[in-house]
């Protein structure tokens, strides 16, 4: 059974496109999503915006176990 609150496939979409924008690209999404929000935009959640980003191969690892050497 789908959620009833899952994102299509064009929400999705969004999502990235603000992520990867000039105003946005050096933010992390919890800033993006603060930004947003304050200027009256809700695209989802920064967990959403993690979750997307994730999917789509930008997130890099923070850890010492992630890290490439």
């Amino acid at each position: 059974m789908t959620p009833l609150n899952k994102l299509s496939t064009v929400e999705w979409a969004e999502n990235l496109a603000a992520l990867n924008s000039t105003a946005f690209v050096d933010l992390a999404p919890l800033q993006v999503n603060e930004k947003m929000l304050d200027a009256g935009i809700c695209l989802g959640s920064a967990y959403t915006f993690y979750r997307g980003m994730g999917e789509n191969n930008q997130v890099k690892g923070t850890s010492a176990s992630q890290r490439v050497a």
